[in-house]
């Protein structure tokens, strides 16, 4: 994650065209689309697969406040998924098997989460970003299982 201390004060000024953006952890919204990316690039059926389970599982229902899959780790999940899957299928001798659902669950299972490693250093770039830096995502405060999931930082006027 970037930081906004590495740049000169007379480059912040106003009118300098300079302007601070921050990208945090994806929504739950954000998290849906990055699963159906990554799903049909790999040329499967995105209706095959429980994309609000896998959501879920994702998110801070699961790993708690503030800890979410990043893309790049939702990515991985679906690509050991698929190990996983080859994997049994191989064992089983079942031609017919692929990935499925609960493939891509225990990948999730088996992550450690960088927002859950790196948690104190993500939570003071956030608290520096809701003051000084302007939300990219466009992503509202979404609520999953009970769980608030809050974007931070200002919001992009279009």
């Amino acid at each position: 994650m970037g930081r906004g201390s590495w740049k000169p004060t007379s480059a912040m000024k106003k009118g300098a065209g300079y302007l601070l953006y921050f990208v945090d952890l994806p929504t739950a919204e954000e998290r849906t689309e990055i699963f159906k990316i990554h799903l049909e690039r790999l040329k499967r059926n995105v209706n095959n697969y429980d994309l609000n389970q896998l959501v879920e599982m994702s998110g801070e229902a699961e790993w708690g406040d503030g800890i979410r899959l990043t893309g790049a780790e939702i990515e991985y999940s679906i690509h050991e998924g698929l190990i996983e899957a080859f994997s049994q299928r191989t064992a089983s001798e079942n031609v017919s098997r692929d990935l499925t659902t609960d493939d891509i669950l225990l990948a999730m299972k088996r992550t450690v989460p960088l927002a859950k490693s790196r948690h104190d250093e993500i939570e003071r770039i956030r608290s520096w970003a809701n003051e000084f830096a302007i939300r990219a995502s466009q992503a509202s405060t979404v609520t999953v299982k009970g769980t608030r999931e809050a974007a931070v930082g200002r919001s992009i006027d279009f």
